[in-house]
């Protein structure tokens, strides 16, 4: 970043992959090999600010083909719409592969269909208005083999498209001439590294999620525009980036606790809070299945900024209750409350401090 100008994901590592988006099939397959070297070299997001119209003639069961092996592989994708405006009335005018379908359907996508990687992305303005350019839906892959999905013979409404949108104009971005300096730019390739950004700010969240939860938690949590749902001109809105990190943080405490401790086997620690959310000084259960060295209870806020810690000592192993009596001048807020101990395992849990 040059250093002095700040991003959506700063702590992220950005793989730059150079490609050829020439229209020819040796150009195209730059593309999937770059894809290709990302996820051999450990990628967590991918961002494609590219993509082909239909007068192009990509090819396009290699594209969808392509997107479905990068969700197989647990990554999340976000793809350009693309800058041809269009008619939400017909299908054609978004670019491939941001005409593959996403990892998640929306309750809206009332025709069903296959999944792939792609989140695709549209393009506003700084007052949330729809930037001119940014190509609108919907897609369909009705004629295309061996899938044949999202026909749109009514009441069939093809694949809603894009699934959301982002800021995309008088951006500052970084200069691909200097290494040094920077440049403004406008159009769907600066709305998709914002939601990108976002993606990582998910996965740094909680990085157990899946491609199909991110997906899921972007949309919910996007400001909408528009009619009520997610439509062909905006998707499900406007990314919001604290209210995805928090919806990320959230499901550390219910229904995603059940994949982390499935990952973790049995044998770790385990932390629960009564009442919660904490009005007061709270009873605090903890399960140490062995003993640990030095446990201790950390509190960081939600920007990951230790707030209150103490030490655990008169804990055994078994199951035990002691006393956390929040600090007076911890403001009212959510909280991450971690259990560790040194190589003997962690345990985390989000609560919310009302007093």
């Amino acid at each position: 970043s040059a250093g002095t100008t700040c991003g959506v994901a700063p702590g992220a590592v950005i793989m730059a992959l150079r490609v050829d988006v020439s229209v020819s099939p040796d150009a195209e397959q730059t593309i999937w090999d770059a894809f290709q070297f990302s996820l051999d070299h450990g990628a967590d997001v991918i961002s494609t600010s590219l993509g082909y119209t239909q007068l192009m003639n990509p090819q396009r069961s290699e594209w969808r083909e392509a997107e479905e092996n990068i969700l197989a592989c647990g990554v999340c994708h976000a793809v350009s719409a693309g800058s041809e405006g269009g008619d939400p009335g017909s299908w054609g005018d978004i670019r491939t592969p941001g005409d593959c379908p996403p990892p998640w359907l929306h309750p809206d996508q009332i025709t069903p269909g296959g999944l792939s990687a792609v989140v695709t992305v549209g393009t506003t303005d700084m007052s949330d208005v729809l930037m001119s350019f940014s190509s609108v839906g919907y897609s369909t892959w009705m004629y295309d083999s061996p899938w044949y999905d999202y026909p749109d013979t009514p009441p069939d409404i093809g694949l809603i498209d894009p699934d959301l949108c982002a800021p995309g104009e008088s951006i500052t971005s970084c200069d691909w001439q200097s290494t040094s300096g920077y440049t403004v730019m406008s159009g769907s390739s600066m709305s998709t590294p914002h939601v990108a950004g976002v993606m990582a700010l998910i996965l740094d969240a909680n990085p157990l999620l899946d491609p199909a939860t991110i997906d899921s938690i972007l949309e919910v949590t996007a400001l909408e525009l528009g009619p009520p749902g997610k439509d062909n001109y905006h998707g499900s809105g406007r990314i919001q980036a604290l209210e995805a990190v928090l919806a990320a943080l959230e499901l550390g405490v219910g229904e995603q606790d059940l994949v982390n401790a499935s990952l973790r086997g049995e044998g770790e620690p385990a932390l629960s809070v009564s009442p919660n959310p904490v009005t007061g000084p709270a009873t605090l259960d903890v399960t140490l299945p062995r003993a640990m060295e030095n446990p201790r209870l950390s509190v960081f806020d939600l920007c990951g900024r230790l707030v209150d810690g103490a030490s655990l000592r008169g804990c055994e192993p078994g199951r035990s209750s002691t006393t956390w009596a929040p600090p007076g001048g911890l403001p009212n807020g959510v909280y991450v409350l971690v259990l560790s101990g040194s190589e003997e395992g962690r345990a985390s849990l989000l609560v919310t401090l009302m007093r």
